[in-house]
């Protein structure tokens, strides 16, 4: 997990949880969270996780709040944990890709869904 005592995404609480679909942006960020003392799983739900999913994703659910993943980018860059609201994103204007309420996992190996 943590390595040299970089605790960036953890709370007294513990670890911070994020949620992402399968893909390159969820595996380009695993390792950077998980260094600094994140989780980042497929294989999780709310309440216990934040949802992230990449800029410029249509959300066609106005129940669960999504986040865009450069919240992550930003906080490594920032070296501390920002507004997480800031990042949230409206499902009203979000544009270019699409999530669906009901996700499916057939497109993805069984390895990227359980990690």
């Amino acid at each position: 997990m943590a390595t040299n005592g970089n605790i960036l995404f953890s709370t007294p609480a513990g670890p911070m949880i994020f949620r992402m679909r399968p893909g390159t942006e969820k595996q380009r960020l695993k390792k950077p969270v998980e260094d600094r003392g994140g989780i980042i799983s497929s294989n999780v739900a709310p309440p216990s996780a934040i949802n992230l999913t990449e800029p410029g994703t249509v959300i066609h659910d106005d129940t669960t709040p999504y986040y865009s993943s450069s919240y992550i980018d930003e906080c490594i860059k920032a070296n501390r944990l920002l507004e997480l609201d800031k990042f949230k994103l409206d499902p009203r204007t979000s544009a270019s890709r699409r999530i669906e309420t009901a996700e499916s996992d057939e497109d993805f190996t069984e390895e990227e869904i359980y990690d």
